[in-house]
Parts: structure tokens; C-alpha cells; sequence
């Protein structure tokens, strides 16, 4: 049985959406990092080898398909299908960046973030620490919200 026009719960546009920001500016960031070590591969293996959280054939593997899953799950974000897999992606990425920069400077490790290959070299420390653990934190809401969006959005009508 259809619900009655007023009980149906309305979702506005901007409730719907409210997360595109969200996914467009984690995008463009992945975007950027992925092009900038596909680039310039051997200054991404150096960041890798310099976290010292893995070594050897391991290392070049990692540095030859990180900068791969970046722009893939750049893809994901800009793309208007399967939101909560963009942004659960985007989350487990983050958290990979955010454990690794964590550990290094906890371990006292100077060394370059590794964030923008080229385009942008910075030590981790506060301001790269505080860029990703915003990220996480920002794309997991983001994660957390678009549940809600497509729980609400299967009962209720699109109000523009």
C-alpha cells in the first residue's frame, strides 16, 4: 500500500546532494595526487620507501598501483552512480594515507608527505597530518550521511 501524500517524507535537493561537495573536493585531491606520482613514479617510490612501512618488491609494487587507485576512486566520486561506494572507498584510502602519516610522525620520521608527488613537497607535520585527518574524518560523514540520503530517498518524493 502507497503512502499517503503527507505522510511521505520530503527530501529536498540540497539534502540529496548535500554530499556532492564532499565527493567533488576528495576527487580533485586524488586527481591531482594520482597525476602528480604517475608523473614522476620514482620520487612516489622514494615517498613510499621513506615511510619505512615497507620495503623491497613490495614498495615498487605499491608505488606502480597506488597512483591507479586514486584516480579510480577519483572516478568513483565524480561519477553520479553508486555514491556510497565512491565515498566508502574514498574513506579506506584516506585511512590508509592517515595510519601511514600518523606512524611516521609518531615514529619521529622526517620526511616528505608524499601527498602531491611534484606538485607540492611537505614535511608531515601539522599541516599535512590535519589535511588528511580532516579528509577521513569529512568523507566518513559524507559516507554516514549518504546512508540516510538513500534510506530516505527510497520512501520519500524529490522536492527541487
Amino acid at each position: 500500500m502507497e503512502k499517503d501524500q503527507g505522510e511521505r517524507k520530503k527530501i529536498t535537493a540540497r539534502t540529496l546532494f548535500g554530499t556532492g561537495g564532499i565527493r567533488a573536493i576528495a576527487g580533485a585531491m586524488l586527481v591531482i595526487s594520482g597525476a602528480a606520482h604517475l608523473e614522476h613514479p620514482h620520487l612516489f617510490l622514494r615517498d613510499v620507501l621513506q615511510y619505512r612501512l615497507i620495503g623491497g618488491d613490495l614498495a615498487v609494487w605499491a608505488s606502480a598501483i597506488i597512483p591507479f587507485i586514486e584516480i579510480g576512486v577519483a572516478a568513483l566520486l565524480f561519477s553520479t552512480v553508486r555514491g556510497r561506494v565512491a565515498l566508502g572507498s574514498a574513506a579506506i584510502l584516506f585511512a590508509v594515507f592517515f595510519v601511514a602519516q600518523w606512524s611516521a610522525w609518531l615514529r619521529g620520521l622526517s620526511i616528505d608527505c608524499g601527498c602531491f608527488g611534484a606538485y607540492g613537497r611537505s614535511a608531515i607535520g601539522f599541516p599535512s597530518l590535519s589535511m588528511i585527518s580532516i579528509l577521513l574524518a569529512v568523507v566518513m560523514l559524507a559516507f554516514y550521511i549518504r546512508k540516510d540520503d538513500s534510506v530516505a530517498a527510497r520512501n520519500a518524493e524529490v522536492i527541487p
